[in-house]
């Protein structure tokens, strides 16, 4: 599928995650193949033969499979899809796919506004090349001008389980720059646009 067509996509280096997460399931027998048979033949195509990194995907594939998956897990819903948002992030730093993952072994926690708005565009530059629509951008966050947001506007189409998932993912970044950074958190204040912050919690001390 094009990158052009006007259907909203996703790569497929991203559905991939899913489509991992959805035959370890079936081998392991949390998810069943009657479950797998609700979702559309086309998808049920790509579950049995894998997502090609380099395709387009239509972004229903990611929403559709995404919900079939939450219904396997043993946690609430958030907490599934911020977990499997930590396993992409170590995947793709694992895999060298990105260099904006590489990148940011070399980041100071501390740094300057403008350096943080600098570094995060690098970040973001990632993201953009996830869909065929929506544009990310790092901005001063008004409600602490010190600290730094993420703004996703035409964003109508990103699916929810991908907001929340995405905040595993920044989540492990962040705390690959600093290990005592705050979770990343999302709102969705329009259909239209998505802000993450930093203002989850810190990750509990070791008892140890």
């Amino acid at each position: 599928m094009k990158a052009a067509s006007v259907e909203p996509c996703v790569k497929g280096n991203t559905l991939a995650l899913l489509v991992e997460e959805a035959r370890r399931a079936l081998t392991c027998g949390s998810l069943s193949w009657s479950s797998l048979r609700t979702l559309s033949a086309p998808l049920q195509e790509v579950v049995a033969h894998c997502a090609l990194p380099t395709e387009w995907y239509p972004v229903r594939y990611y929403a559709d499979l995404a919900d079939l998956l939450c219904t396997t897990s043993a946690v609430g819903r958030e907490d599934y899809l911020r977990e499997l948002g930590v396993t992409d992030f170590a995947r793709l730093r694992s895999a060298n796919t990105y260099r904006q993952l590489g990148y940011v072994t070399h980041v100071a926690p501390k740094r300057e506004l403008q350096t943080k708005l600098h570094d995060s565009k690098l970040i973001t530059s990632l993201m953009a090349s996830i869909f065929n629509f929506s544009t990310w951008a790092p901005a001063p966050d008004p409600k602490s001008p010190e600290h730094v947001v993420i703004q996703v506007t035409d964003a109508k189409h990103i699916p929810e389980a991908f907001r929340v998932l995405t905040e595993g993912f920044q989540t492990a970044l962040n705390r690959t720059i600093n290990p005592s950074a705050r979770a990343v958190r999302s709102e969705r204040p329009s259909p239209d646009v998505i802000i993450f912050r930093s203002n989850g919690s810190r990750p509990a001390r070791s008892t140890k």
